[in-house]
């Protein structure tokens, strides 16, 4: 079945029949959403919001039929134009997303943005935010397991609350469950929240490219930057910072299987990786080519079982309060420790985390770059 493009931006415009930019449906009357869109078809459907500004102060609910594996739902970002945007990074550093285009979709009281039952929609290039400060839901988006389960995010800027105030203990800024999420940027507004981005419910959920962001190494509730209670999740290039739990938390009881290659994890008031909850039996942890500096507890731990498998073969350690390794036993000597300092990193003050060219982080494992970034630097070598 063909897609079918609608339209939309915040106070529509032309014929509003939804077939064109200039002629774009309404998504918002006030700060509700509109009927239409509450009705719009979505199997097969292309949501298409302009660029703008959507304020609402309630969750839509649709009322058409859910989308399904052989007939997706899409929600993307366009310019005022109706150009489709593509993600890309605000500078060299890719530290952030460029969202100077994104549709911007506001909350502005306690809830989720979309309520959507269906285990196929796609979210590419929209700026996502909750600005109130009672903020305790388990995702900007959406927060219940069938809601946001198996699901596709790319290029995605999620954000609740306001850098002046907490939120709440039990708040999160995304839930992914069991599904994927590509070059997408997380920010919890505030130092009182639950977790950046949380795993769950199903299998094999997965950060590729993406940025998690507190706001500092102090505060109340749990503060991961990524937790999982599922099997084999996996960060993959990710950076995670200035947080004040663990970056990467492992609650799973089952056998984890967890992989986690090539990430900068950054400025945690707990530990790096947190293995402690239970023992991997089976097919082991793997923590690959990783950057931890500015670490509060250990970089890296384990289950006291001696049975808790975690493998690796380089890792870069830097300022881990608490040390190393916990846990790990003979498993420790899988790997080879690179030391980090302050100055491996371009201006690791500005959050700019790519590695210098005279770092011994640079290129140096199997030409590759340690952490999450391996582009070129661009550092100017004088020529005579």
């Amino acid at each position: 079945m063909a897609l079918t493009d609608v339209y939309y931006s915040p106070s529509g415009a032309g014929s509003q029949d939804g077939s064109s930019a200039a002629n774009a449906k309404a998504a918002i009357t006030g700060t509700s959403w509109t009927t239409d869109i509450e009705g719009e078809t979505r199997q097969n459907t292309r949501w298409i919001f302009l660029a703008g500004t959507y304020t609402v102060n309630e969750e839509l609910v649709p009322t058409s039929t859910d989308p399904d594996a052989d007939n997706p739902h899409f929600w993307v970002g366009a310019d005022a134009s109706g150009n489709l945007l593509e993600p890309k990074w605000s500078d060299d550093s890719q530290a952030h997303l460029d969202t100077t285009d994104y549709p911007k979709i506001i909350r502005t009281n306690n809830g989720t943005i979309f309520d959507a039952t269906g285990i196929a929609t796609i979210y590419k290039c929209l700026y996502l935010e909750n600005t109130s400060t009672a903020y305790n839901q388990g995702s900007v988006l959406n927060s219940s397991f069938q809601e946001c389960r198996q699901n596709f995010h790319h290029g995605l800027f999620m954000k609740f609350g306001n850098n002046s105030s907490a939120s709440n203990n039990n708040a999160r800024v995304h839930s992914n469950f069991g599904g994927k999420m590509v070059m997408c940027e997380l920010v919890a507004g505030g130092t009182k929240f639950n977790v950046l981005h949380h795993g769950g419910g199903t299998h094999y959920s997965t950060l590729v490219n993406c940025r998690l962001y507190g706001t500092s190494t102090s505060g109340s509730g749990d503060g991961h930057g990524s937790k999982s209670d599922t099997v084999a999740h996996q960060v993959i290039n990710c950076v995670i910072d200035n947080i004040h739990g663990d970056g990467i938390d492992l609650q799973s009881t089952l056998e984890r299987n967890g992989t986690f290659v090539n990430n900068t994890i950054t400025r945690c008031g707990g530990n790096g990786i947190n293995g402690e909850t239970a023992a991997d039996k089976t097919g082991g942890i793997l923590i690959e080519n990783c950057i931890f500096y500015d670490i509060g507890g250990y970089a890296v731990t384990a289950h006291a079982d001696n049975d808790d498998k975690q493998y690796g073969t380089q890792i870069g350690i830097g300022d881990a309060t608490s040390g190393n390794f916990n846990n790990l036993d003979e498993y420790e000597n899988t790997y080879t420790v690179t030391a980090v300092a302050t100055t491996d990193f371009v201006d690791y003050a500005n959050q700019d985390y790519r590695i210098r060219r005279d770092s011994a982080l640079y290129k140096s494992n199997n030409g590759m770059n340690f952490g999450a970034i391996q582009n070129e630097d661009f550092e100017f070598v004088s020529v005579s």
